[in-house]
């Protein structure tokens, strides 16, 4: 019996499943749910913010790196290898993506976000 694999959709919707979600919190105490997909997952041209991961030895995620975009297509998987900070994020051993759609993709709201969450995070490759 051979078993085929078709190419998985992009993420930034599951229209017939839902994907793995994790939940972050931000200063303000605002939770946010986030997809979480491995790095490499492609992605629809959504807007939003993002969080580069690792596993923690206690189970839990450790937050690298977060960022907010445009397009999670061409931020976390076309042009991914041109971030400004991918060497960083690589060396600290991130294996996972977290990403929280922005409805609207509203600038401004997108920076509250990554702000209030960068507020409540040690996140070693943003530049504080």
């Amino acid at each position: 019996m051979t078993t085929h694999f078709q190419k998985p959709p992009p993420y930034g919707f599951a229209p017939t499943s839902t994907p793995p979600m994790v939940t972050s919190v931000g200063a303000s105490g605002t939770r946010y749910q986030f997809q979480i997909n491995a790095i490499g997952t492609p992605y629809f041209p959504r807007p939003g913010v993002y969080m580069f991961v690792k596993r923690a030895s206690n189970g839990n995620w450790d937050v690298v790196y977060i960022g907010e975009t445009s397009s999670f297509e061409r931020r976390l998987y076309q042009d991914l290898h041109l971030h400004h900070q991918w060497p960083g994020i690589q060396a600290h051993g991130a294996t996972h993506i977290l990403t929280l759609h922005v409805q609207g993709g509203i600038l401004a709201t997108r920076e509250a976000i990554e702000t209030d969450l960068r507020r409540n995070h040690v996140t070693p490759c943003n530049q504080q």
